[in-house]
C-alpha cells in the first residue's frame, strides 16, 4: 500500500501559491496490482473533487471526478480500468468548484478499506412529462460509495398532498439490497398526481451506518388533448438564418440506452428510449426541430472501404411522413483506419452519395449544389 497524510489540508502538495490543483513531487510507483485509490477529504458542503494521476510513459495527466459529501469522508475509487493506471509519475487532486475542500489522506491499495456508505446519486422522474391522472414513476439511484459491502437498508419516499402511490411498494418504503463497493441499486415507485403543479418529494434512507436524505421537486404538466392520428403536422417558426444541427445516429437498438439508464437516468429523452430506425421517431424529431428554428440536420455518416454504418437514420428519414419539412446533409466522419483510402474508394463513395442521397427532395443545397460536410 502507498499512503500519504496531510496535516495542512493538502498544502504540502501545492506547487504554486495561486494553483488550485495539488500535485505530488515526482514519483515512480508500480500500481498494477493496486487497483483502488482512497481519497479522504473534509468538505464544508456537498460538491465535486477529482483525483489526478500522470503515467510514467509521458502520455499526459488523467483525472477521475467523484462526488463529495459535507463533512469528513473517505472515498474509495476503483482505478484498475482507468487509463494509465500502471506506473505513476505523479499524483494529485483537484478541488472542483469549491476551493475550500481539505485533503486529509490518499491511499493506493489492492482492496478498499473504507466502511460502507450509501449515497443517493439521483432522485427524480423516471418518466418524462408526467400528467395528472396518469401513473408515472419516481426513480432513486442509491450507490455504495464505501469500500466494504453494505448491509440491507430501507428507503422511504414521502409524498405531499395531491400526489399518491399508484402501485407497490406500499407506503413508499422499499428495501435497499446489499451493495458491493461502487455498486448501485435502482428503486422505483409508481405515483399519480391529482392535479397539475409542482410537488416536493423527500427520500429518507434508513441505513445504520450512513442515514441520508434527498429531496427534489417534480412537476405534473396540464393534461394534453386526445392523441392525433400520427405525428401532428409541424409548424416551422420563421428565422432569418439557416440553423444546422449536428446529429449522431447512435441509438437504433434498445441496448444502446443501457448506459444512460444506469448512469444518467435524468437524461432520458422526452421521446423515451427511442429507436431511430422508426419513421415515427423521425417525424417527432423533424417536428421539434423545425418548430424550434432548426432547418437542417447534418447527419454523421461512415464509409470505410465500402463498408457503411449508421445508415438506419437515413432509411427511416426516407419513410417519414414529414420528411421534406427538414433539410438534411451528410456529415462524413472520414476518420478511417490507415490504408483504407484510395482514389477508387473516393469515387465509389461519391457515386453512392449521388445515387442515394443527393436526389432527396430536402437535401441541403448551397448555390444550387448539394452540400457535403467533413
Amino acid at each position: 500500500m502507498y499512503e500519504w497524510t496531510f496535516a495542512e489540508g493538502g498544502r504540502e502538495w501545492r506547487r504554486h501559491p495561486a494553483a488550485a490543483e495539488l500535485h505530488s513531487m515526482p514519483l515512480d510507483l508500480d500500481v498494477r496490482d493496486r487497483g483502488w485509490a482512497e481519497v479522504e477529504v473534509e468538505a464544508p458542503a456537498d460538491g465535486v473533487a477529482a483525483l489526478i494521476w500522470s503515467p510514467a510513459d509521458g502520455s499526459g495527466s488523467h483525472r477521475r471526478k467523484f462526488a463529495v459529501r459535507k463533512g469528513r469522508h473517505a472515498y474509495p475509487l476503483m482505478m484498475a480500468d482507468m487509463p494509465g493506471w500502471s506506473r505513476l509519475a505523479a499524483l494529485g487532486r483537484h478541488p472542483g468548484p469549491d476551493q475550500s475542500l481539505r485533503l486529509v489522506a490518499i491511499a493506493i491499495r489492492a482492496e478498499p478499506a473504507a466502511p460502507p456508505a450509501l449515497q443517493v446519486d439521483y432522485l427524480g422522474l423516471a418518466d418524462a412529462l408526467p400528467r395528472p391522472g396518469t401513473p408515472f414513476r419516481i426513480l432513486a439511484a442509491i450507490r455504495n460509495t464505501g469500500g466494504q459491502t453494505s448491509t440491507v437498508a430501507s428507503a422511504r419516499l414521502r409524498l405531499p398532498a395531491g400526489l399518491r402511490f399508484a402501485a407497490e411498494p406500499p407506503a413508499g418504503e422499499a428495501a435497499v439490497p446489499t451493495l458491493e463497493p461502487d455498486e448501485t441499486a435502482e428503486i422505483r415507485w409508481t405515483v399519480a398526481a391529482d392535479r397539475p403543479g409542482e410537488y416536493p418529494l423527500e427520500l429518507c434512507l434508513a441505513d445504520p451506518a450512513t442515514p441520508a436524505t434527498a429531496s427534489v421537486r417534480v412537476e405534473a404538466r396540464p393534461p394534453v388533448p386526445p392523441a392525433a392520428d400520427g405525428v401532428p403536422t409541424p409548424r416551422p417558426v420563421p428565422t432569418d438564418v439557416e440553423i444546422c444541427a449536428y446529429y449522431f445516429p447512435g441509438w437504433n437498438r434498445n441496448t444502446k440506452w443501457d448506459c444512460t439508464r444506469r448512469l444518467a437516468p435524468i437524461r432520458k429523452p422526452l421521446l423515451g428510449f427511442y429507436d431511430e430506425g422508426r419513421p415515427e421517431c423521425m417525424d417527432w424529431q423533424i417536428k421539434w426541430a423545425v418548430e424550434n428554428g432548426i432547418s437542417t440536420f447534418l447527419v454523421d455518416w461512415h464509409w470505410e472501404a465500402g463498408v457503411r454504418r449508421y445508415e438506419h437514420w437515413f432509411e427511416a428519414y426516407r419513410r417519414a411522413r414529414h420528411r421534406d419539412r427538414l433539410k438534411v446533409a451528410i456529415m462524413w466522419a472520414n476518420h478511417n483506419a490507415h490504408g483504407t483510402h484510395s482514389a477508387d474508394d473516393w469515387r465509389a463513395a461519391t457515386r453512392h452519395w449521388i445515387e442515394r442521397y443527393f436526389p432527396l427532395p430536402a437535401y441541403q443545397r448551397l448555390n444550387g449544389k448539394p452540400a457535403l460536410y467533413l
